[in-house]
């Protein structure tokens, strides 16, 4: 690195007025993981001040913020910093600073970076005003948590936003780069896959008030078409679902006869891809994604929804399809909700215990992807687990996210030739990220309780292990948080019901209710 401290308990310092140029790393694996991926600026804690510094020419970032502890602090001051000509990302940060307060980017400008301008992650409520970029592979990959709960105990929203910015997909200087390394690592998509000002992931992500200019598509040396858009979402291969909340609000695009610029580019869902660790499944986020257009400023009518091109997604009638994005548009006005339902099956490990010691085995069920159809559009998509990538394997992580229609019923199905003892004893269930007071029903398989055993349920926290209703009817009808188990198809349904307020949060949020449920 070019300049660093190393110990993240060191705080008080400027770096002010300071050029870093040409930092490279070492021979890949001959040292620390962060020399291999070097940065001008090595960054652990946020209570230090950055102002007025350029970063250029970095083999992998120009500003690196690495901590995954931050104390609960914004930084003190970030502000007037460039990052350009980096083989990498111009501002990075992948790891997770706790959640209060707010911290502010200001002022900053990341050109000719060969992956990223900005790739910016965070639990905490972050701030990016007059942040601009060009000539980026990709100009902002954002990403908040949604609900955490901070040091202090205190639940909150994770809120990123991009403020009064700039952003311009390729400028008349002409020498950009094309991204070095393929997207994601160790696919065999094009090393340059699409020219991107905003791609959409998991938040809440905003964006207000920005300008975007020429984003469109471009015939490549070969003959092969880059796509183009001042919108998309996270690259093809993405198993994480993205919150269906992400909005834009204010922005502008530049078409005024010498220059075009695409609105909007989604990625088409692929179903698989070669990954690191073999052929995987795994595009939730591509196929999940949701731009909510507050203003009218992206489509022309504010309230509409725009999102990627899958069926699963639309309604039973009322959905438009723009080819030019490849994206389908619904009217968000006309009682058109979505709102994203997350099931895992982990069994926290204080309930493993309890329950081995009376003899009970909870085997976590860990399949690759699960099914979810709706009950009354017909319609299905394959969820995939998450993934937790090590080198030379990928891990499947038990948490099956997707982004649903509200006010509709869902049905879960294990892979063909699962058995009955392969079912979840356990499993948790959250609806969340959707209007007060929508709903939604589902239906997930269960591993039957024994005659001498167990069925017990509770919701947000409450026990509901004694209030099941009688039959199916009875939970449809049902105006709050319910559930009822049928022992014929030995399916667990539950019924959602949202807050009819938002409980203080934003008027982008809304409340988030999780079902338990143990049988032994």
């Amino acid at each position: 690195h070019g300049y660093y401290i190393e110990d993240a308990t060191v705080t008080g310092v400027t770096f002010a007025h300071n050029l870093g140029v040409r930092v490279r790393s070492v021979d890949q694996g001959a040292g620390l993981h962060n020399d291999d991926l070097p940065a001008v600026f090595w960054l652990v804690h946020p209570d230090n001040t950055v102002v007025d510094n350029a970063a250029a020419g970095a083999d992998a970032y120009g500003f690196w913020f690495d901590a995954d502890a931050f104390e609960a602090q914004p930084w003190t001051q970030f502000a007037r910093n460039v990052a350009h000509s980096n083989g990498e990302i111009g501002f990075m940060g992948n790891k997770r600073p706790a959640p209060l307060p707010v911290s502010v980017f200001s002022d900053c400008l990341a050109y000719k970076n060969r992956r990223y301008g900005y790739w910016l992650r965070s639990y905490s409520n972050a701030r990016l005003i007059n942040c601009d970029a060009a000539d980026n592979r990709g100009g902002y990959y954002l990403a908040s948590e949604g609900y955490q709960t901070d040091p202090l105990g205190r639940d909150g929203i994770g809120v990123m936003t991009l403020e009064d910015s700039l952003v311009i997909g390729i400028t008349s200087n002409n020498a950009t780069l094309p991204q070095r390394v393929s997207n994601p690592p160790c696919s065999r998509l094009p090393k340059w896959d699409a020219l991107s000002g905003v791609e959409l992931y998991d938040g809440l992500i905003g964006v207000e008030n920005c300008v975007f200019a020429e984003f469109r598509d471009r015939t490549m040396p070969g003959g092969v078409t880059r796509k183009g858009g001042a919108f998309t979402q996270v690259y093809y291969a993405s198993p994480w679902a993205i919150d269906p909340r992400n909005y834009a609000l204010g922005c502008t695009f530049v078409n005024n006869g010498t220059t075009v610029t695409d609105r909007v580019d989604f990625r088409q869902p692929a179903g698989a891809f070669n990954g690191c660790g073999g052929f995987r499944k795994g595009d939730n986020g591509v196929a999940s994604a949701v731009l909510c257009d507050l203003d009218g400023c992206v489509t022309g009518s504010a309230g509409k929804l725009v999102y990627s091109n899958v069926p699963f997604l639309t309604p039973a009638s009322g959905a438009a399809y723009d080819a030019s994005w490849n994206a389908r548009i619904v009217d968000g006005t006309q009682g058109v909700a979505i709102g994203q339902l997350e099931l895992n099956t982990l069994v926290p490990e204080a309930l493993m215990t309890d329950l081995a010691s009376l003899g009970v085995s909870l085997p976590v069920v860990d399949a690759e992807s699960l099914r979810i159809s709706s009950m009354t559009r017909a319609v299905t998509h394959e969820i995939v687990a998450s993934t937790d990538a090590m080198p030379g394997q990928v891990l499947v992580v038990p948490r099956y996210a997707v982004n649903v229609l509200a006010d509709d019923t869902y049905l879960y199905a294990y892979p063909p030739g699962t058995q009955m003892n392969e079912r979840a004893r356990y499993f948790e269930l959250s609806f969340q990220f959707t209007e007060p007071g929508r709903f939604a029903v589902t239906a997930v398989p269960l591993l039957p309780p024994t005659s001498a055993g167990v069925l017990s349920t509770f919701a947000n926290g409450v026990d509901l292990t004694q209030l099941a209703e009688q039959d199916l009817n009875a939970l449809l009808a049902a105006q709050r948080n319910a559930w009822w188990f049928d022992p014929a198809t030995n399916l667990m349904w539950l019924k959602f019901v949202l807050a009819s307020s938002n409980g203080g949060m934003s008027a982008y949020d809304s409340e988030s209710v999780t079902f338990q449920v143990l049988s032994y």
